[in-house]
């Protein structure tokens, strides 16, 4: 991580006594919500990246599938089918609740790779899973906007957790 600099570490120490001042005293900030919050004000000051954006940066590896100037797809690291991609705006959106009518064009170019995608992988004649994780109840773990597909075996399970 870079030095940042006394003025840069006092803008931080700022923002974060403000997230806690905004959020109840009788809950630490320990939930996913609380955590978006900090990460979504720290990104907009320029003073956090995803792990998507650092993926997609080339700061940390990732197995990329495809590559344009729109999203990138890669490999999941912890697959839950033999076919597990996670399609990836490069344009940094925190949940699909931020998407705006300028991202439409967008969304459909995330799906139409996602099919291309199926098509190459082999699993598109058996079936593949397009899924939208959207904040904490939907599974959300990284902020970034992100879709995954998911084949190769049959799948099951669509319901709320037991």
């Amino acid at each position: 991580m870079p030095c940042r600099s006394r003025v840069e570490s006092f803008h931080i120490r700022q923002l974060v006594r403000d997230a806690l001042i905004h959020t109840s005293t009788a809950r630490l900030p320990s939930n996913q919500q609380t955590a978006k919050l900090w990460q979504l004000k720290l990104r907009h000051h320029g003073f956090m990246t995803t792990l998507f954006e650092k993926i997609i940066a080339g700061e940390l590896p990732g197995d990329f599938v495809h590559s344009d100037e729109h999203i990138v797809a890669i490999r999941d690291i912890n697959p839950v089918a033999p076919v597990h991609i996670l399609l990836i705006p490069r344009k940094p959106i925190p949940t699909v609740n931020d998407l705006t009518d300028e991202d439409d064009a967008l969304v459909a170019h995330l799906f139409r790779v996602a099919r291309r995608l199926a098509k190459s992988e082999g699993i598109a004649h058996d079936g593949y899973r397009l899924i939208f994780n959207c904040n904490e109840h939907g599974g959300q773990e990284v902020y970034h906007l992100h879709l995954h597909l998911i084949g190769g075996t049959r799948l099951s399970g669509m319901g709320a957790a037991r």
